[in-house]
């Protein structure tokens, strides 16, 4: 997938889970769940030879997607005024 596809779908996750009222936390859990079972069955079905470059595409797709997904969020989130995000509150 290129990393066009990549950012867009995060951004569709963003705006649709911001929209309907996820908490990032909550998104940001569902992601990680997903890299984890992505990271198990990499790791249990790839060829020992495979595994470096296995390993660097899916670093390199979770990190792009979940970088993504925390700035078009926060981007969302800047716009209204969301008790998560306070960063003032002491």
């Amino acid at each position: 997938m290129p990393t066009s596809r990549v950012i867009a779908f995060a951004d569709g996750i963003a705006e649709q889970r911001f929209s309907s009222g996820f908490d990032i936390a909550e998104v940001q859990t569902a992601f990680n769940a997903l890299e984890t079972a992505m990271w198990r069955r990499v790791l249990a079905t790839a060829e020992p030879a495979d595994l470096p470059e296995s390993i660097g595409l899916l670093s390199t797709v979770f990190g792009v997607a979940k970088d993504e997904l925390a700035c078009r969020y926060v981007s969302l989130a800047s716009r209204r005024d969301i008790p998560t995000l306070d960063l003032s509150a002491q």
